[in-house]
């Protein structure tokens, strides 16, 4: 049986009581992958230390490596450190699965240095610096094109992306596809949309700030429930004191979005950019209303988008959203069934497994 190491979940299990890290989408995507496969597959995590945490340890057949991580920089010297840890080190695996630029540039200079004797698949996310900035750019490009041997993708529409981003002929590419382990409900009826929630990373991308100031101008029936962490924690809090904004609450991190998603009426999302975000597929999963930026993920006729733009305009048309029963009805029920028809996530594990065995 061959052993496969998932690289680039900066916390295994999570929810660990020391953690700093508050998981977000990589994390929480490894753990349900890795629960699920873990007794069809040989697995090994390479993930970071926290206080307590014994460096190596096996916790339900998966064998974990934790390597150390100062405060600052985490993610470059979680990556670096790993790199380190596995170099120095026998080969005990025959493919790295890895998730983001970091992990896979490291991943494929350790593969150029141990002379290609392992596999390297990459689930490909779509790269936070794209409405910044192209610093990392080449780095990406030539990790892409030289070092990987396989891209694992949640949908066929991303292999056209990544195409067209990175100037790239061919690829090597296998669509194993995203599924969310949540049983649908047989009947929902739609509540009166009063408490929406945005349950994410708190940085430049997601739009927090033109997300407040837009929901600020909604009706003041509204409630804003805000659930996650991230570097903008603190501005985002100052900002909102600041406004005297007290519909709308910030929980901070929390670990069951299945919760969170039931106890609101709908989600919102307005974020610059993103790949196929698990939050999305979550609240069609539960039958939730979605508000969207139109980031051209989804149709209209599945999820009610709203154009990135003034937050005058923008919240004119999330209040015509929120007044229109009929057509709340209807997308949930359309988003449902797509999500249903393309997401299973049986499928999605069966065909990890075949790619990876």
């Amino acid at each position: 049986m061959k052993t496969i190491l998932f690289w680039g979940a900066k916390e295994y299990p999570i929810g660990y009581k020391y953690s700093d890290n508050l998981a977000g989408g990589i994390e929480t995507a490894f753990q349900r992958i890795i629960y699920s496969l873990k007794h069809k597959l040989k697995i090994k995590v390479i993930t970071r230390k926290f206080k307590e945490q014994p460096n190596l340890e096996v916790q339900d057949n998966v064998g974990i490596i934790r390597v150390s991580t100062p405060s600052f920089f985490k993610g470059f010297f979680y990556n670096f450190n790993s790199f380190l840890y596995l170099l120095f080190r026998k080969r005990d695996y025959d493919t790295i699965v890895c998730s983001g630029i970091m992990s896979a540039f490291f991943a494929g200079a350790l593969k150029l240095i141990k002379f290609n004797k392992f596999r390297l698949y990459c689930r490909w996310d779509t790269p936070a610096y794209i409405s910044k900035t192209k610093l990392l750019y080449p780095l990406e490009k030539l990790t892409y094109s030289l070092f990987v041997d396989r891209f694992l993708l949640k949908a066929e529409f991303e292999a056209q992306r990544i195409k067209k981003l990175y100037s790239l002929k061919k690829l090597n590419y296998t669509v194993v596809g995203f599924g969310i382990d949540y049983k649908s409900p047989n009947s929902q009826k739609l509540n009166t949309i009063r408490k929406i929630a945005y349950i994410g990373r708190l940085d430049q991308i997601k739009n927090i700030f033109i997300m407040i100031d837009t929901f600020s101008k909604l009706n003041n029936n509204l409630e804003l429930n805000i659930y996650g962490d991230g570097p903008l924690k603190n501005r985002m809090i100052a900002h909102i004191k600041k406004r005297n904004l007290k519909n709308v609450k910030y929980h901070g991190f929390v670990s069951d979005v299945k919760a969170k998603l039931q106890e609101n009426d709908c989600l919102i999302l307005l974020s610059k950019t993103e790949g196929l975000p698990n939050i999305i597929l979550e609240a069609m999963i539960l039958k939730k209303p979605i508000i969207m930026s139109d980031i051209g993920l989804f149709s209209k006729d599945i999820i009610y988008v709203v154009r990135l733009n003034d937050s005058k305009t923008m919240a004119k048309e999330i209040q015509q959203y929120l007044n229109n029963k009929q057509l709340q009805e209807k997308l949930v029920n359309n988003a449902n069934n797509y999500c249903l028809k393309n997401f299973n996530f049986d499928k999605m594990l069966d065909n990890y497994e075949n790619v990876l065995k």
